[in-house]
């Protein structure tokens, strides 16, 4: 009886435990720019000091659902980012048809989650070198008009 119930709750927790993991989606980045806009994102960082002379990979992704891509820019320092390692993710939109920064955020990964607040999905942050599964929630913040950790 007691073994009926272990493997009961073992399996209730792993369905559970999956459920979790499957709310968070990784960007599909890519090596090089692959339009106008995605080059413009990049001048646009460049522009502001932001985005040096190192390797940088780009996802292009709709964050709220209103049709218009916004875009990923993940500044690498080293050729992956891990959990352990400090990398920059730059997150751009177009406001009047011109790129704007809507976070600057140093992790070692970032996920989109499937939870919106304010009709824009949140973000899953790894910071914590001590452990790949450890993540931060940030969300947009419309009063500060970026991403902050909730």
């Amino acid at each position: 009886m007691h073994m009926r119930f272990f493997i009961l709750l073992l399996l209730c927790l792993t369905t559970a435990a999956g459920a979790a993991f499957a709310a968070q989606e990784k960007p599909r980045y890519r090596d090089d720019v692959r339009d106008i806009r995605e080059q413009e994102i990049v001048e646009m960082l460049v522009t502001r000091g932001l985005q040096q002379d190192l390797p940088f990979r780009i996802a292009a992704l709709d964050l709220n659902g209103d049709g218009v891509d916004e875009w990923i820019v993940r500044q690498d320092g080293a050729s992956n980012c891990k959990a352990q390692a400090s990398c920059k993710f730059f997150i751009a939109g177009l406001s009047e048809r011109k790129p704007v920064l809507l976070a600057l955020i140093t992790a070692g990964e970032l996920e989109i989650m499937t939870d919106r607040l304010y009709g824009i999905n949140k973000l899953a942050v790894y910071k914590n070198p001590n452990s790949d599964y450890d993540f931060r929630t940030y969300a947009w913040t419309p009063e500060k008009s970026t991403f902050s950790e909730l």
